[in-house]
Order: C-alpha cells, then sequence, then structure tokens
C-alpha cells in the first residue's frame, strides 16, 4: 500500500511539473498589431477621438430642472454609464486601428490608448460618484453639476495626446487628414 502511495504521489509531482513546462512550450498566440499606414491611422485616430469628444460634449447631459427625482438619477447614470461605454469602444477602436509606421509607433499609439483608459477611469469614478448620490438630498444636484464640470475640462487635466507626437509623417498625416482639422491644429511645414 505505501508503494502505491508513494508511486502515486510521485505521479502527481511529474504531472504538476510538467504541466507548466507544457504550457511554456506552447504558447498561447494573440495577435500582433499590425503596421499601418500614417495615412490610415490618422484617419482612424482622428474619426474616433472627435467622435469621443462629441460623445462628451454634454448635449446628451440629462438637464438638473427634473421633477422626478428618481428619473433624474437614472438619466445622469444612463448619462455617464454611455460616457464609459463610448470611451472603451474608442480604445478598442484605436486598438483595432494598428500602429502607425513610424518611429517609436508603439509608443504613439499606446499614448493615445493610454489617454482614453485614464478618461474612462475619471469617467467611472464619476458615474460612481452620480450613483451614490441620493438624488432626494439638496446635495444631489450640486454632485451632478460638479461632475459634468469637471469632465468638461477633462482634456486640460489630462494632457493633450497629440502634443506628444513627433513623426513629422505622421504630422504632416495629421494635417492632411479632414477628421483631424477639429482635433489637432498643425502649425507650419
Amino acid at each position: 500500500m505505501r508503494k502505491v502511495m508513494v508511486t502515486m504521489g510521485a505521479a502527481v509531482l511529474a504531472l504538476t511539473l510538467a504541466a507548466p513546462a507544457a504550457g511554456a512550450a506552447a504558447p498561447a498566440r494573440t495577435a500582433a498589431a499590425k503596421t499601418v499606414s500614417v495615412e490610415k491611422y490618422a484617419k482612424v485616430l482622428c474619426s474616433t477621438y472627435t467622435a469621443w469628444q462629441k460623445s462628451l460634449d454634454g448635449s446628451n447631459a440629462p438637464s438638473p430642472d427634473v421633477t422626478d427625482l428618481a428619473a433624474a438619477k437614472k438619466a445622469a447614470t444612463d448619462y455617464f454609464a454611455g460616457l464609459v461605454a463610448s470611451t472603451k469602444a474608442a480604445i478598442a477602436k484605436l486598438k483595432k486601428a494598428g500602429i502607425p509606421d513610424v518611429d517609436n509607433g508603439k509608443r504613439v499609439a499606446k499614448s493615445f490608448r493610454t489617454y482614453l483608459s485614464h478618461a474612462a477611469a475619471e469617467i467611472s469614478d464619476a458615474l460612481a460618484k452620480v450613483d451614490a448620490a441620493d438624488p432626494t438630498s439638496a446635495d444631489y444636484l450640486t454632485t451632478v453639476s460638479q461632475v459634468l464640470s469637471s469632465l468638461a475640462t477633462i482634456d486640460t487635466r489630462l494632457g493633450d495626446p497629440f502634443s506628444k507626437v513627433e513623426s513629422q509623417d505622421l504630422l504632416g498625416a495629421f494635417k492632411a487628414e479632414k477628421s483631424c482639422k477639429g482635433v489637432v491644429t498643425i502649425i507650419g511645414g
């Protein structure tokens, strides 16, 4: 009986040691980000960024003078949840867009996704504040107004990701791309 237990223990030990090695031998395949032309990257980036900024412009923000407080809170919650969703969709679209074919293209692409990730975190925090606020409280409208004001200045707090682009080829593509006109201003060249 002791010999059977020792043999079983050795078998379990061998399987335990072999499992990580087997996993290491066959790494999971992930799709490598494709390199794309600067023109294609500029078009996707600027159209995505413009649509995302438009979702933040406040035109769809709930009106604070609603008489049904529960409906007002639901409207505010839905609005901020929609902003979170549009930001995450923009991140996914930029990830799918690929890497611009420039020196440090991966860093450039990552900087735009990181910017939007930080924005998503801020918007999620705003959603949490609205969710936590009591709509019957006198401070409810103040909370919603403060959160909306904070989102209006998100670009200022997070910085301008376009200003970090150094590639003259990509800057030229921004200048030539119609969808970039309202997002980035290229001076010179």
